[in-house]
């Protein structure tokens, strides 16, 4: 064999392995990119159920029980919101966004923040509400 037919011969079967290896980048990419967002979406789920689990703990214990919650809230939070007794978490999901809902057995009053990261959330009965609070 020449030497010039051996380098063509090994440039066509290195394009050749670089080119399959361009959709299994991706593939690991999209998919790893989905397991973050519904490890975000999981973890919202949690703070938001304990939350509203220690608004109804404290509305039961009545005035002035108050307690504090530590809750980690992920990245793709948006805003979250306090309506009457529904805590809304808005999560941006790409082009979409979702609300996840809980509703609390109390009118919930206040708010949190909805910057990433860990939040001391202040959970205090006052009257026939509860007050949630960043502390």
């Amino acid at each position: 064999m020449k030497k010039g037919q051996i380098s063509v011969e090994y440039v066509t079967i290195m394009g050749f392995a670089f080119l399959l290896t361009i959709p299994l980048v991706f593939l690991f990419y999209m998919n790893t990119h989905s397991a973050h967002q519904q490890v975000d979406v999981t973890q919202a789920e949690r703070v938001l159920k304990k939350v509203v689990e220690t608004a109804d703990q404290m509305h039961n214990l009545g005035e002035p029980s108050f307690t504090t919650v530590r809750a980690f809230i992920p990245n793709d939070v948006e805003e979250i919101r306090i309506e009457g007794r529904n805590l809304i978490f808005v999560i941006d999901r790409g082009q979409v966004q979702a609300e996840l809902v809980d509703v609390a057995q109390v009118n919930l009053t206040g708010s949190i923040s909805a910057n990433p990261g860990t939040h001391f959330i202040r959970v205090e009965a006052v009257d026939d509400y509860v007050v949630l609070s960043d502390t």
